[in-house]
């Protein structure tokens, strides 16, 4: 008779890891496509019509550059708010990756993968926040 309680090492095989990944690849970069689309067409909705001027070049918008900043501008349905809230979910998609990854070889007790996973996930998060 087969134990009552298994351990999730004995749960996940490798399968079933990289199929988690692939759904955690696939539906972030779906969720972000669809927040930017949504995020353009209120864009254009508000400001399609103003004509622009390329006489002089205008640097980049300010309002927008911490993520708090972004994730109010999206909560308050500003086009570009919701644009950029896509573009950060969609860099946000391979740390998910980075970081579900190295969760999963830490309960298959998979010292060396779970190493790698964690400095690259530290590398990424430096990158990200720095």
């Amino acid at each position: 008779m087969p134990p009552l309680e298994e351990s999730k090492s004995e749960v996940w095989s490798e399968d079933e890891i990289e199929a988690v990944i692939a759904k955690i690849l696939k539906y972030g970069s779906r969720i972000s496509a669809a927040i930017v689309l949504v995020g353009g067409i209120i864009f254009l909705s508000r400001h399609g019509t103003a004509i622009a001027d390329y006489r002089e070049f205008h640097g980049h918008l300010s309002e927008y550059r911490e993520v708090f900043d972004i994730l109010k501008g999206a909560c308050e349905l500003h086009g570009r708010g919701l644009i950029m809230f896509g573009v950060l979910l969609l860099i946000l998609t391979p740390v998910a990756r980075v970081a579900f990854s190295t969760y999963a070889y830490a309960i298959k007790h998979d010292r060396a993968f779970m190493a790698l996973n964690l400095i690259v996930l530290v590398v990424l998060l430096y990158s990200l926040f720095s």
